[in-house]
């Protein structure tokens, strides 16, 4: 059975609109991330630095849908944590595999400008890392968010199917 939103709880959508703007938001969210992103242009930063920017970009928006599917669900506290472990996976690999198309593919196949990260002097995995090392990266980052689910006690092909999805991209 599909919920609607006129059968979840007056609390529940509270929660989740709340989640939403925060992932959304100037403080963690997605909006903070693009700033930092800006800021970082023709700057060197640490890897931690990188991951905290795609942390707060795709990766909030990512982990909130995620969550919020497990939240209408009606996951424990213990599966929405492993939900939220292999959501923020799956936010870091679609920055990682993005970072290897942008200079592994052609502007024809990508569907929009390649190589326009280095233009722009953004802070990449492949810049930092180099090709090979970053794609390792990712096939690992893949595993983990897999493994993330394994606490799960319920269907989870759809979410390993997502994950190989993102990996597996061409654009």
């Amino acid at each position: 059975v599909v919920a609607c939103d006129e059968n979840l709880s007056p609390e529940l959508r509270l929660k989740l609109v709340a989640q939403i703007a925060s992932a959304s938001g100037t403080t963690k969210g997605m909006v903070a991330g693009q700033q930092l992103d800006l800021e970082a242009e023709g700057q060197t930063i640490s890897i931690e630095e990188l991951e905290n920017i795609h942390a707060r970009k795709t990766g909030a928006l990512i982990s909130i849908s995620a969550i919020a599917g497990a939240l209408i669900a009606g996951a424990s506290a213990a599966e929405i944590s492993a939900v939220e472990l292999y959501a923020s996976k799956i936010g870091l690999l679609f920055q990682i595999t993005d970072d290897l198309l942008d200079v592994t593919q052609a502007t024809e196949t990508l569907g929009k400008t390649a190589g326009k990260d280095a233009v722009a002097e953004k802070a990449t995995y492949p810049g930092h890392f180099g090709i090979d090392a970053t794609r390792e990266m990712a096939d690992n980052v893949r595993r983990e968010a897999a493994a993330a689910l394994d606490s799960i006690d319920r269907d989870t092909g759809l979410l390993l199917e997502f994950a190989d999805l993102i990996a597996d991209r061409s654009k």
